[in-house]
């Protein structure tokens, strides 16, 4: 087995954390093995990038003890897709070696299940880990083959122990070790979602529709307290996203007009029809009987005429509906909403959720 250390001048990983990435002879634990696995941690202001390599299967077993080894010195690991395939296909050919499995129950942080749930934002064509690198502008220097295309290239090398073979086959993981310690830039994009920024402007300007027709929407500007990643953009039907280093622009729609708010309990009021509203029990036994019926649940409401911002659920009270059950609600827009930092930042985060799962 040959075991390869290097340093890099970087300042990228978790200092009590490990990231990792296996290579192996196939997709399926039961009939391939792990024939190199790349390590990389924190030092001091530099990166440590431990390998260790299988001259043959022979040595797979050594492989992953030493590399458990090392990995029984950290408190968590980071990997690309580890929750999916390094660890189970690792946790498998550790049961068929007989290798007690010693780093299963660490806690884990999959960077791929990460940038998956922004798929609604980024749109990327595919997850992969180099797509991804791309998107955040991170260029490898060398390495443009897959874990695939090198399976053969291992087998030829484990009959011929070319040079040129193993470099070929060390610096595709080598690389990806990099490119993993760069993707952990993704916790920025955590941050914005979970609240890092501060709104600073708030205000409804009018616009012409696409039908021709004048409406009002609302923008909010927003300053990141972290740099993002990239700048990208997205929208949905109500919602609009643009997001670059230092601040996010979000922008929706203002619903001018006539609005419902249904009562919760309609057996406790009746609807008037004349008056196209519901009203409690108590008030409608001033009211004639030919003039009034038992509200239903669909009817049972008061309008409001006025300016309102649309959400999806109940993130702001009282809560208006054009139809009962609808899916989008709207509050009303007041003026001091635009001095409220607080509601505006609980409305922001709402409408990065709301677009985030693609909503």
């Amino acid at each position: 087995m040959k075991k390869i250390k290097k340093t890099e001048k970087l300042n990228n990983a978790p200092k009590h954390a490990l990231l990792f990435d296996i290579e192996t002879t196939g997709l399926s634990a039961r009939s391939a093995g792990v024939y190199l696995i790349g390590a990389a941690y924190q030092k001091d202001d530099s990166i440590v990038l431990e390998q260790f390599f299988a001259d043959s299967l022979q040595e797979e077993s050594e492989v992953i003890s030493e590399f458990q080894k090392l990995a029984n010195e950290f408190d968590s690991l980071i990997s690309y897709n580890g929750a999916g395939f390094d660890l189970p296909f690792l946790k498998n050919r550790m049961e068929k070696l007989g290798i007690e499995d010693s780093i299963s129950g660490k806690k884990q942080e999959d960077l791929y299940r990460k940038i998956h749930s922004y798929k609604h934002i980024f749109h990327l064509k595919d997850y992969k880990q180099k797509t991804v690198e791309e998107f955040l502008g991170i260029q490898r220097k060398e390495d443009q083959s897959t874990g695939g295309e090198l399976i053969p290239v291992y087998k030829e090398y484990v009959k011929q122990n070319k040079n040129a073979l193993l470099s070929m086959l060390l610096n595709h993981n080598y690389e990806d070790l990099l490119g993993l310690a760069s993707l952990l830039s993704l916790k920025d994009v955590d941050a914005v979602w979970q609240g890092g920024f501060t709104p600073i402007s708030c205000r409804c300007t009018p616009y012409q529709k696409l039908d021709g027709q004048m409406g009002l929407e609302c923008s909010i500007v927003c300053r990141l307290d972290i740099p993002f990643p990239v700048t990208c953009s997205c929208k949905n039907d109500l919602f609009y996203l643009h997001i670059s280093k230092g601040q996010i622009y979000l922008q929706c729609p203002v619903y001018e007009g006539s609005l419902k708010y249904f009562y919760p309990n309609y057996k406790e009021y009746y609807y008037l029809p004349g008056e196209d509203m519901a009203i409690h029990k108590s008030v409608a036994s001033f009211v004639d009987k030919t003039h009034r019926v038992k509200a239903t649940a669909a009817n049972c409401y008061q309008k409001k005429t006025g300016r309102f911002l649309p959400q999806y659920g109940t993130i702001e009270t009282p809560a208006f509906y054009q139809a009962y059950k609808d899916a989008v609600s709207y509050f009303e827009w007041q003026e001091e909403y635009e001095s409220s930092p607080e509601r505006l930042k609980s409305y922001c985060i709402h409408m990065l959720e709301t677009l985030r799962q693609g909503i």
